[in-house]
């Protein structure tokens, strides 16, 4: 496949009458696969999660998986079809009504046995094989189950959450492991992560790197669009994440206030939501710091954009800056190499994994280090767009993007080729699976 354009996906909706597929002659039966939908309008990465997975299927050029979304909101199913990526069709169902006895009794074998009758039955009237959704915490009697975890930071960084919240994210994880056929992981800090947490179940998780790619009208389009937008200077930083505690903005500008007392001036671009639920004064700290310093013009806060000036602004940008002290993975280091672009990032594992090209690391506690860094890209770095780096980062990343696809779609496959029956799956202290269940 010579680019990724996210072509029109084949029409379709799910039926109520519709059964399992049947293979016609020479072909491989067509698996259906239900996405639990992922991502919230308060945690962006996990739509676009959704949107790259969607993007590297259609990139493989196969047509033996179909992807159905569940119960999607009707903004996530606009964006998608927006970009191009709509998915195979949609599967909608009600839970029974509130005090029947189909309800009563879905809710007694969903707390005491951690199956989920109403999404068994529903899906597979409709010929759906596998579910696929972030952290299922049911068993699904005829439809296999593969889970998404994004991260366990919790583990890392106990003193963002309560003793409760750890407890209580540490028992849903466990209990995911237990009731999913296999758990995606998007790197191996992941997975040894989960090994310690559920050892009895680590052979479950598998390490699937996400690979970001843009449509092509983003690659095409003169990235100085978004200078003329929002007023900005030729030349920036720019740092894409949301304003949560652990996303390190402090450290960012401590590194500016540095390089200003030098006699040195850069610029850093920022957007994302401006909220943080853990820490409800910590945006509002964040910029009351900005003003203090008298560095408003060069810590310039876009708020959230549209996600076409995002990727123009990774385009138009300097190089990307993710000095997060805790990542499961780091789209805007992904999406950055997408285009080229250079990035200074926190010395993390998980950045380190990703190992993008040229990349520079930064301790995340560590401001005069971060500063330095800022000085020698200003110095010496290229701005805006450079046709050849992009070329050749852009058919890099429709290679793995593809192979991202392709490594997801196996998986599926291996998966619902699992020896049937399914035999009872005892969790630590969790009940098992009944064959007569549902």
């Amino acid at each position: 496949m010579e680019d990724v354009d996210y072509p029109e996906s084949p029409a379709g909706r799910a039926s109520p009458a519709g059964g399992a597929p049947s293979a016609q002659a020479g072909r491989p039966t067509v698996l259906k696969v239900g996405i639990i939908s992922i991502g919230t309008n308060d945690w962006i990465a996990g739509g676009q999660h959704l949107v790259n997975l969607l993007a590297a299927i259609r990139a493989t050029g196969r047509t033996d998986v179909e992807m159905f979304l569940v119960n999607p909101g009707s903004g996530l199913l606009a964006d998608l079809e927006e970009l191009g990526i709509a998915p195979a069709g949609v599967i909608r169902y009600n839970l029974p009504r509130h005090r029947t006895p189909r309800s009563v009794l879905d809710s007694i074998v969903r707390r005491t046995l951690w199956v989920d009758p109403t999404a068994d039955r529903e899906l597979a009237a409709v010929g759906v094989r596998l579910a696929f959704g972030n952290t299922l915490t049911c068993r699904l009697r005829h439809v296999r189950t593969v889970s998404w975890i994004p991260d366990l930071q919790h583990v890392h960084l106990p003193d963002h959450f309560s003793e409760d919240e750890r407890e209580l994210r540490s028992a849903v994880f466990r209990r995911c492991l237990a009731v999913s056929d296999r758990v995606v992981v998007t790197s191996a800090t992941v997975r040894d992560d989960l090994a310690l947490l559920a050892p009895a179940h680590a052979d479950r998780c598998v390490v699937l790197h996400p690979a970001s790619a843009f449509p092509a009208a983003v690659y095409e389009a003169d990235p100085r669009e978004v200078v003329t937008a929002y007023h900005l200077p030729e030349k920036f930083f720019y740092l894409p994440n949301h304003f949560w505690t652990h996303k390190n903005h402090m450290s960012v500008l401590e590194a500016v206030r540095i390089l200003r007392d030098r006699g040195e001036r850069v610029v850093v671009v920022m957007t994302g939501m401006a909220a943080d639920f853990r820490s409800p004064l910590h945006a509002s700290d964040f910029f009351r710091r900005v003003a203090e310093l008298g560095l408003r013009e060069q810590m310039i806060y876009l708020g959230v954009v549209p996600r076409r000036h995002v990727q123009l602004l990774m385009r138009q940008c300097l190089a990307v800056l993710n000095p997060s002290m805790f990542e499961g993975w780091g789209y805007s280091v992904s999406e950055a190499t997408a285009v080229g672009t250079h990035v200074i990032v926190s010395d993390i594992p998980i950045h380190r994994e990703q190992a993008p090209p040229g990349g520079t690391y930064v301790p995340p506690d560590d401001p005069v280090a971060l500063a330095d860094a800022l000085a020698a890209s200003w110095r010496g770095g290229p701005t805006g767009n450079q046709a050849e780096r992009e070329a050749r980062a852009r058919a890099e990343a429709v290679r793995r993007l593809t192979s991202y696809g392709s490594a997801f779609i196996e998986l599926m496959r291996e998966v619902t080729a699992l020896t049937p029956p399914r035999h009872p799956t005892q969790a630590a202290g969790g009940p098992g699976y009944p064959e007569d269940a549902g």
